[in-house]
C-alpha cells in the first residue's frame, strides 16, 4: 500500500533570482506538473524550473496499482538585491566599527581576522589597514554576495571655504572632509567657533585657520580668506547754489575698485538718474541723494543739497572744501565751479603763512596740489575767488579753506 499523503517532490527549495532548479518526483510514473509558470516540461518526472517570484508546483503521479497521488513543492525566489553590507566607512587608526549587514540567511564575513564573529551580521571590525569585508549569504541553492570598505586614517583632513563681503557685511566660513569637531581662530571676529559653517565679520581682509578633529586622529588644519572689499568713497559738494530758471550741473567724484553703477533720486529733477553727472532742473530749492555701487557689489551713498537763490552770491560759487592730488585720477586737481558762472577774475591760493601759492583766471585751470613744480605739504590753505555774475553784471566774492590731503 501507498500512502496518498507520501513526500513524492522533496523538500522546498530557495534559488536566487535568475536561477533555476531541476525538479524530481522519488515514486510513480505518468507525471503531471503545474502550474506552467516558469516550467521547462509538465509530462515529464523531473522538469527545471525558473520562476522570476516564488512558486509553489503541484505533481501527480500514478503507482503500480493505479492509484494516483499528489505533492507540491515551494521554490522561493530571493531577489539578488536582498542582501546589504552597509555603507563604505572611515575610521582613525586605533579604533573599531560595527559593520551593519543585513539580509537572511547562513552568514560569512571575510577576511575574519579583524572581526569578533564572522558568522552575524554585526560583528565588530578592529582593522589595522583599510580593508574591503565580502559578506556571503546562503540560502540553500541561492549565495548572494556584497561588500563593504572600511577606510584606516592616520589624520583628520579638511577643506575651508571662505567668502568675500563689503565691509560692514557678514561672511560665511565653511569647512568640510573627514573630521566632527571643528575649532576657529582668531575667535575675535567670529561667531561660533566650534561649528562646521559660522560667521565671520573682519574689518580687514582676514584669514582663519580651522582645526578638525576626529577619534583617535592627528587634527588637521585648514584656512579660509575672507576677503573685505572697502565701499566707493563719494566726494560730492555739500551744497550747489542756482538762480531761478538755471541749470545745475551736479559733479561726484568716486573713489574705490571701479566698476561704478548709479542712482540718483529725486529723478523729477534730473536728465539721467543712472549718470556720475548729472543735470538738475529744480523749480526750488531741494535735496539730491545718490547711490553708488562698485563692481564688488559694495555701496555709498551721498546727498547734496540744491540751494534756489535771489540774488548773486558767494553760495553760487562751487569750490571743494578738500582735494587728494595724488595722481590717482580721482579728485586731483582743484577747480572752480558753478552753474552760474562761466567765468572767473580770479582765483587765488595762499597758505597758511599769507604766501600766493597760486593764481589763475582760466576757469578750466585749476590747482594741481604743487608750489613752484613742487607738491605741497598735507594741510589748509586758503582760497579766494572773484567770478562774474550773468544775472546783473556784478562781481562775486567767496574764499574759505580747503585743505590738502594726500
Amino acid at each position: 500500500m501507498i500512502d496518498d499523503e507520501a513526500d513524492i517532490a522533496g523538500p522546498d527549495r530557495t534559488i536566487c533570482e535568475g536561477d533555476q532548479v531541476q525538479l524530481s518526483t522519488n515514486l510513480g510514473t505518468n507525471a503531471f506538473w503545474s502550474p506552467s509558470i516558469g516550467l521547462s516540461c509538465a509530462y515529464c518526472s523531473d522538469p527545471i524550473v525558473y520562476p522570476s517570484s516564488t512558486q509553489t508546483y503541484y505533481v501527480s503521479v500514478t503507482t503500480g496499482n493505479n492509484c494516483t497521488i499528489s505533492d507540491s513543492i515551494t521554490v522561493f525566489v530571493v531577489n539578488q538585491d536582498a542582501i546589504d553590507a552597509g555603507e563604505d566607512q572611515t575610521i582613525c587608526l586605533g579604533e573599531n566599527i560595527t559593520l551593519m549587514g543585513t539580509g537572511g540567511g547562513q552568514v560569512s564575513w571575510s577576511p575574519a581576522s579583524s572581526l569578533d564573529d564572522a558568522t552575524i551580521l554585526t560583528p565588530i571590525a578592529a582593522p589595522t589597514e583599510s580593508t574591503t569585508y565580502s559578506l556571503t549569504l546562503t540560502n540553500d541553492l541561492c549565495v548572494l554576495e556584497d561588500e563593504v570598505t572600511i577606510e584606516v586614517r592616520n589624520k583628520a583632513e579638511i577643506t575651508a571655504i571662505g567668502d568675500e563681503i563689503c565691509l560692514g557685511d557678514t561672511a560665511t566660513v565653511s569647512a568640510n572632509g573627514f573630521a566632527t569637531d571643528f575649532t576657529w581662530i582668531p575667535s575675535a571676529t567670529l561667531g561660533d567657533l566650534n561649528q562646521a559653517e559660522t560667521t565671520a565679520f573682519p574689518n580687514s581682509t582676514t584669514t582663519y585657520a580651522v582645526i578638525g578633529n576626529i577619534g583617535l586622529c592627528t587634527p588637521d588644519t585648514a584656512y579660509a580668506e575672507v576677503i573685505v572689499h572697502l565701499p566707493p568713497v563719494l566726494n560730492i559738494q555739500p551744497a550747489f547754489g542756482f538762480l531761478e530758471g538755471q541749470e545745475v550741473d551736479i559733479d561726484i567724484d568716486v573713489s574705490g575698485s571701479g566698476g561704478y553703477t548709479y542712482n540718483w533720486y529725486p529723478a523729477e529733477y534730473l536728465d539721467c538718474t543712472d549718470c556720475p553727472s548729472p543735470t538738475a532742473m529744480p523749480d526750488s530749492s531741494t535735496t539730491l541723494f545718490v547711490q553708488v555701487w562698485d563692481e564688488n557689489g559694495c555701496y555709498a551713498e551721498g546727498n547734496t543739497e540744491l540751494r534756489m537763490k535771489s540774488e548773486c552770491s558767494g553760495d553760487l560759487v562751487v569750490v571743494p572744501n578738500a582735494f587728494t592730488p595724488n595722481a590717482d585720477g580721482l579728485n586731483d586737481v582743484l577747480y572752480v565751479r558753478g552753474s552760474t558762472i562761466s567765468e572767473i577774475n580770479i582765483f587765488r591760493i595762499y597758505d597758511r603763512w599769507g604766501a600766493l601759492i597760486f593764481e589763475t583766471n582760466d576757469m578750466n585751470q585749476g590747482w594741481d596740489g604743487t608750489y613752484k613744480g613742487k607738491p605741497v605739504n598735507p594741510g589748509v590753505f586758503v582760497y579766494y575767488v572773484e567770478t562774474p555774475c550773468f544775472k546783473d553784471g556784478s562781481t562775486i566774492l567767496k574764499k574759505g579753506n580747503v585743505t590738502v590731503i594726500k
